[in-house]
């Protein structure tokens, strides 16, 4: 649409911001597109008006469908496309009706700052958008009330819906201090789910601040900020979900996107997401900070990005049924049960079984006078199949008088227990726990402190663990003579390949029993049968103090169970390991009177005093207390040993042999007859065979192990 000038030379002048274009004796306006230009002639005016529209629900470039503006109470939506306009009292209405006449296309709707009241309608997000619905809110504040307690419901009118092509950010969202079990955004109406059988994609919401929402300790709230689930239907997929820099104070729940029945998630992301509940939780809800994933749905990948959930009513970040995690830079504090849980429990689809939840940087801590149920940093139990954890540079601390990282069954800083599933690997790298002025109440004979279990009684499992930091400092209340006051890494596993390089070990706790500390503990908890083998290496004790003189550095098969014990073939080898901070180790807890002792083997191990003193050749040592002539019988000391057979004793004995299985024997000293002349060592590693030719007299046999 040219314009020109008039009478002869005359030019028109066009700059843009202060730069000139040309000068030309006329102007064309050209409608770019998604525009439209409607020129009118004014003679009485003797002007030309021009109009620039956009030809459809798209808005126009760089602007919006609807804008939003509030004056004395009254909301009035102005449509620069020429669309209806509408005004009232109620903003959730005002809203509905701008989203109802943008229709399927979509289009924007941008707030001005002001303060919305909603009064009794809540507007709802439509389905089966074709373009995208931009609701835009400037910093606007929305201001909930009694009869419209919710911000955006999803309209879902039947079955088959998808929501998608959302997207809702810029908002200040206040509660208005009123209670009830609903969403603020999402599928929770009052308590009843209205997605269905929805399918979600491509769903932004973004910069959104959430205030004076109240949480309660009742088991009838369950009031959850952004929440979307499924109940039931066909097969569905959620994909492309995107939430980025929000915070919530209070609700009894932060984000929930839980599928349900056959629901798949693919893509979800949530960037700087944070939640604090705003009440030390008592366990009577059932909300987490996130909660991500599928009750029997799954989930391909979720991450998690400088996201923190405080004060949960059970776990602060819970994950289940995804097949890829990664969570970065989170922080979790004063959570009911946990810092941390992930699970699987659903093995349809099979491809979908996990394959790695990963925490890198991560962070869980106790404050206050806060006390828990299990409290533990990291907390998984999954039920079936499960790939790789991994645990990269994260932390669990304690600064809290209540209860500090544990309950009454000792679950602490990392609890692992794969039930019937068999977990493929573990790896923890960097993992620093933390415990400042602990108070323990805990009745005596309870393992009561376990800074790092792992239970894994099914399968092979690959243990890895590097760069191991723990200190614990406090005092306990009640104590026993023989109360197991702190295992700091019990092991309980069916087949596990252990790897542990580099751990520094600090533990000051008064009033706690003598032979009640371990730092490691090996089997014999709750697993059948079992094998441990492993290396550990660069184990440090950096100070030691506290009421336990003869705390154990290795207990392996405690309480002698004999149905549940690492076998013969289990091993443990201490390499390049300082423990000359440890008062006066006693024993290393290696039981006795099992014929399935493990081996324990030391290598350039500093010790301030070696533990296993030379003893008696008995039923602790040997499967059989005495040796009978020309039988084998098997050293089961749990470690290398010399057996000394002393000089000037036994009568008549004519051989000493050895053997690696209990079949192929070599002699290491003969004589013809009589007492023995000289003393006699006979070298052994654990489970070799001891086969004695004597006539009368049961030789004095002690057993003298290595260091």
């Amino acid at each position: 649409m040219p314009l020109y000038t008039s009478g002869s030379g005359t030019t028109v002048s066009v700059d843009n911001n202060g730069s000139l274009v040309g000068n030309e004796s006329g102007i064309d306006f050209v409608a770019g597109t998604g525009i439209t230009i409607t020129a009118t002639d004014d003679v009485a005016a003797g002007l030309v008006h021009l109009t620039f529209a956009a030809s459809g629900g798209g808005g126009v470039a760089g602007g919006a469908d609807y804008i939003l503006s509030v004056s004395g109470g009254t909301v009035t939506a102005s449509s620069p496309i020429g669309l209806s306009t509408v005004t009232g009292t109620d903003a959730g209405s005002v809203l509905q009706s701008c989203i109802t006449n943008l229709g399927s296309t979509g289009g924007t709707i941008v707030f001005q700052r002001g303060t919305y009241t909603y009064n009794t309608v809540v507007p709802a997000l439509p389905t089966g958008l074709t373009g995208w619905l931009r609701i835009i809110g400037n910093g606007a504040k929305i201001q909930l009330a009694t009869g419209a307690r919710r911000f955006l419901d999803v309209g879902r009118t039947g079955a088959g819906q998808t929501l998608q092509l959302i997207e809702v950010g810029g908002f200040i969202l206040d509660g208005g201090a009123f209670t009830g079990s609903h969403s603020v955004i999402g599928t929770n109406q009052g308590g009843t789910l209205t997605t269905g059988d929805i399918a979600i994609d491509q769903l932004w919401i973004h910069d959104i601040r959430g205030t004076n929402f109240p949480s309660t300790n009742d088991a009838t709230s369950d009031r959850t900020f952004i929440y979307f689930s499924n109940t039931a239907g066909s097969t569905v997929r959620w994909d492309n979900i995107l939430l980025q820099r929000i915070t919530v104070v209070g609700c009894d729940g932060g984000i929930l996107f839980q599928g349900q029945t056959t629901t798949t998630m693919g893509l979800f992301v949530a960037e700087y997401v944070n939640w604090d509940r705003n009440l030390a939780p008592n366990g009577a809800t059932a909300a987490e900070g996130f909660r991500l994933g599928g009750v029997n749905g799954s989930a391909e990948r979720i991450v998690l990005v400088y996201c923190t959930a405080k004060q949960a009513s059970r776990f602060g970040f819970y994950v289940t049924n995804c097949k890829i995690l990664d969570a970065r830079n989170c922080y979790a504090e004063n959570c009911w049960l946990a810092g941390y849980s992930s699970t699987n429990a659903n093995a349809s689809p099979s491809f979908l079984a996990v394959q790695r939840y990963t925490y890198r940087n991560c962070d869980y801590g106790m404050t206050g006078t806060f006390v828990g149920s299990n409290s533990a940093g990291w907390y998984s139990v999954p039920l079936i199949a499960f790939g790789e954890l991994v645990l990269d540079s994260c932390s669990a601390y304690s600064t809290s008088t209540g209860q500090p990282l544990a309950n009454s069954a000792g679950y602490c800083g990392i609890y692992i227990d794969s039930g019937s599933a068999n977990i493929r690997a573990i790896r923890v790298n960097g993992f620093k726990l933390v415990v400042d002025a602990l108070t323990w109440s805990t009745a005596a004979t309870v393992l009561n402190y376990i800074p790092l279990w792992f239970s894994l009684p099914t399968g092979r499992t690959i243990l890895d663990i590097e760069a191991l930091s723990v200190d614990v400092t406090g005092t306990r209340t009640v104590s026993g003579a023989n109360d197991i006051a702190a295992i700091i890494l019990a092991i309980n596993a069916a087949d596990a390949l252990l790897g542990i390089d580099g751990y520094d070990y600090s533990y000051n706790v008064a009033n706690v029993g003598n032979d009640s500390s371990r730092a490691f503990q090996l089997a014999s908890l709750t697993i059948t049968t079992q094998k441990i083998r492993g290396i550990v290496r660069g184990f440090r004790v950096v100070n030691f103090g506290g009421g336990d003189t003869l705390p154990r550095f290795c207990n392996v098969n405690e309480g002698n169970v004999a149905t549940r014990m690492a076998d013969i073939n289990s091993w443990v080898r201490f390499v390049d390991c300082d423990l000359t901070n440890f008062p006066g180790v006693s024993s290393l807890g290696i039981n006795i009177g099992t014929p399935s002792k493990p081996f324990v083997d030391f290598e350039d191990v500093r010790w301030k005093v070696f533990p296993k003193p030379s003893e008696a050749m008995g039923a602790g040592n040997f499967t059989t207390a005495t040796f009978t002539t020309a039988t084998g019988n098997q050293f089961i000391g749990g470690g290398r040993a010399e057996i000394h057979f002393a000089n000037g004793t036994g009568a008549a004995i004519t051989k000493i042999e050895v053997s690696k299985d209990g079949t192929t024997y070599e002699a290491v000293w003969t004589q013809a007859s009589g007492v023995m002349a000289q003393d006699v060592f006979a070298p052994v590693d654990n489970g070799d065979f001891v086969k004695v030719t004597f006539t009368t007299t049961q030789p004095t046999t002690r057993v003298r192990y290595k260091r």
